[in-house]
């Protein structure tokens, strides 16, 4: 996990999509700016929980069925990605047929019943909440539907969280009931004019401890040029 959370790569510009998972490199992209609100802590817990639900698509979902299909090939079949109800996929989605599509995979819906294009402060703060996930996703998707008629309670171990990405639960607004689109800020764009991203694995990338051999040859290589 953490080799895969080391070498996302973030993008800054707007796209049709909110993240990507590259199967031929095992290469994942996401938009990374923070989303701009007018309050500080906000516009940080929007997008840390955004962040949080794209790698629950991009890791657990997209990645880990690629990685299932690199490692078992004879049960490809057993490893495809689920397909949900038009109902819930976007316009960008309905047109990729022969992909896996971002939005039509039921983990989202499982959890939230709907694809995650807009939070509200509550919905964000209960999304980063480590305590909310002891549970099953039934559960979890009870809770999450509920959380926006709670009250904010903020205790102390995740107080300390939220310190630890800069965000002072002292400054959370509690009476804060606006729903932030977030799409609004990546997902301006449509296929034709839409910016396209190809990728290589990076050096040193080597999750499987395979091909050592041949990747400290590389380093030597590098070592020599430099040298």
């Amino acid at each position: 996990m953490k080799t895969i959370l080391e070498n996302i790569v973030y993008y800054t510009f707007k796209t049709d999509f909110k993240g990507l998972t590259n199967k031929q490199t095992m290469k994942i992209y996401e938009y990374g700016p923070l989303i701009p609100l007018e309050n500080k802590e906000v516009s940080k817990l929007i997008s840390l929980a955004f962040f949080l639900n794209l790698n629950e698509q991009e890791i657990l979902v997209h990645y880990n069925i690629g990685y299932q299909i690199f490692r078992n090939q004879e049960q490809k079949k057993e490893y495809e990605s689920p397909k949900i109800s038009n109902e819930f996929s976007s316009d960008y989605s309905k047109n990729r047929d022969d992909k896996e599509l971002g939005e039509d995979i039921d983990i989202e819906i499982k959890l939230y019943d709907r694809e995650i294009d807009s939070l509200t402060l509550r919905e964000a703060l209960f999304i980063l909440n480590p305590k909310n996930y002891q549970v099953d996703y039934e559960k979890f998707n009870e809770n999450f539907k509920k959380c926006n008629k709670e009250k904010i309670n903020i205790d102390q171990e995740f107080s300390d969280i939220l310190k630890k990405f800069n965000i002072n639960s002292k400054e959370i607004p509690n009476n804060e009931k606006n729903k932030y689109v977030i799409a609004k800020f990546i997902k301006n764009f449509t296929d034709q004019n839409s910016y396209i991203i190809k990728g290589k694995h990076p050096i040193g990338y080597n999750i499987n401890g395979v091909n050592n051999e041949g990747l400290d040859r590389i380093h030597r290589i590098i070592h020599n040029l430099d040298s």
